[in-house]
């Protein structure tokens, strides 16, 4: 799946915004479902879910997630899950070269781009 998107507007503006991708989840989140990762650059199953649960805590480049799209280069995705919502609907969570997108319960996407100086803190790459 190619994550590439051209800068626009916000696609939902009246979501809540949060500092974290757990923040912007909770709380009816129930469950992450990951689908697919690339072999070639991620190690197993166990390394790509200790990102992800970094990940859900670590703030973003900026402090907060973006309602608005965050990278417009063509890129493919590393990690494809779906989050499970408490009314049993499933939406979108895709990961590639430190960014991620994400769609809430009400269905707002939201971005973020994890590269900034701490970076040590939250991703382990094989």
């Amino acid at each position: 799946i190619d994550l590439g998107r051209r800068f626009g507007t916000a696609l939902c503006v009246s979501g809540r915004s949060g500092k974290t991708l757990l923040e912007v989840l909770r709380p009816d989140a129930r469950r992450i479902l990951i689908h697919h990762y690339e072999r070639r650059d991620w190690r197993d199953l166990a390394t790509v879910t200790g990102y992800l649960r970094r990940l859900l805590g670590a703030e973003p480049e900026g402090g907060m997630l973006s309602p608005g799209v965050y990278w417009a280069e063509s890129r493919p995705a590393e990690i494809l899950a779906s989050v499970e919502f408490s009314t049993g609907q499933r939406r979108p969570l895709q990961l590639a070269n430190g960014y991620a997108h994400v769609h809430d319960g009400s269905g707002c996407e939201w971005w973020g781009r994890y590269l900034g100086p701490d970076r040590s803190k939250w991703v382990v790459r094989p």
